[in-house]
């Protein structure tokens, strides 16, 4: 395996991991009335302080994305 192949193929998991990252999450549809309760798992705000190498290069790649996105 050459350096560009294991480049490409590095390059490719991570833009598939940032866009399993920032998918949506399904809202909750309120029926309302006075006891109306949501059931729905809110997800979970992981703020991890030690960060794995891998994931300060999702952010960095979704900081890079928001930025040409204002342009």
């Amino acid at each position: 395996m050459n350096l560009y192949t294991a480049a490409a193929k590095g390059y490719a998991k991570a833009v598939r991991d940032l866009s399993k990252r920032s998918k949506p999450t399904m809202e909750s549809q309120k029926t309302g009335g006075l006891l109306a309760r949501d059931m729905t798992r809110k997800p979970k705000q992981d703020t991890p302080k030690d960060k794995q190498p891998y994931d300060m290069v999702l952010d960095a790649m979704q900081q890079i994305r928001e930025y040409r996105n204002k342009l």
